[in-house]
């Protein structure tokens, strides 16, 4: 009997057409048109943290910010799975960034910002002490810069391969967005994906709003089936999704991926009173005009 005919594709070459879990397929050009969502079930894909600032900044141009780096394997952490080192090496070369998190500057309708995105598929966007350090030299730079601050999360929490080092970087973030408050920079967080355990404690939950791209992804602290357990009892199965937690009042929108440009726009030209400086410097123009025909007619 003849073996099947198998397709092999070389080494690092994309497929051209992508899956979606409503078993239909596109093509790939099409899908990254669609910004990542299924064009036959509206479905939202998690996206990597270069695709996001791709399709966020203006012209997809943006300069990635550097932050420093703690040790990363502090406590030599090892599990059946293997060394934390070994596996984060995997992680860097599969994702093809350094960390869960990356922050970058551009502009957004001309309006300069400071965006910070996370990978989920990078250790389940956990946050370890680097993390930590990428999101204070990110607030750090907006403050310093006067920049508002735009954070799209997705995490399962802390990241556990770093102990109680990943813990403290809870209060670290809480502090850091306190200092954004103090300085009157507005933060806007966006959840591009599921946000669960400290992450949610802390940075995602402290913004002055809070949007969701989906109404089916998953925002809490801990998990479905832990409440379960202490509950005993069954939860619905809309429970911590996005659309219940908004109409619980956790969330403040939710906001399609492609409706997310111009609302966020929106959003900070009101908080910055930009429609109104506008119109001020409108107003000084003509006022100056007029100075200037007065004088001229005086001549």
């Amino acid at each position: 009997m003849l073996s099947p005919i198998k397709k092999r594709m070389a080494k690092g070459e994309k497929s051209l057409w992508t899956n979606c879990a409503c078993g239909k397929l596109t093509l790939r050009d099409e899908f990254e048109k669609n910004l990542f969502e299924c064009p036959s079930c509206a479905k939202t894909h998690l996206i990597s943290c270069k695709q996001r600032f791709n399709i966020f900044f203006d012209d997809s141009e943006y300069t990635t910010l550097e932050y420093g780096v703690p040790p990363e394997d502090p406590i030599n952490f090892s599990d059946p799975k293997g060394k934390y080192s070994d596996r984060l090496k995997e992680s860097r070369k599969k994702v093809g960034q350094e960390e869960a998190m990356l922050f970058a500057t551009g502009w957004l309708n001309a309006m300069p910002v400071t965006v910070g995105s996370m990978d989920f598929s990078f250790f389940g966007a956990s946050v370890s002490p680097s993390v930590g350090e990428c999101f204070l030299s990110g607030v750090q730079h907006s403050i310093n810069n006067k920049q508002p601050l735009i954070l799209f999360v997705t995490s399962g929490g802390m990241r556990m391969h770093t102990g109680i080092l990943s813990l403290m970087q809870m209060t670290r973030m809480t502090l850091a967005c306190s200092e954004l408050k103090k300085n009157k920079i507005p933060f806007i967080v966006v959840a591009g994906g599921p946000c669960l355990g400290g992450t949610t404690a802390s940075m995602a939950s402290l913004a002055d709003i809070i949007i969701s791209e989906s109404k089916d992804f998953l925002w809490g602290f801990s998990g479905k089936r832990i409440i379960e357990q202490n509950l005993r009892e069954k939860l619905a199965d809309e429970v911590q999704t996005s659309q219940w937690v908004l109409e619980h009042g956790g969330l403040d929108k939710i906001v399609p991926r492609k409706e997310l440009r111009s609302e966020i726009y929106n959003i900070l030209s009101i908080l910055l009173k930009v429609k109104e400086k506008e119109i001020n410097n409108t107003s000084d123009v003509s006022s100056i005009d007029g100075s200037l025909q007065k004088t001229s007619k005086a001549v």
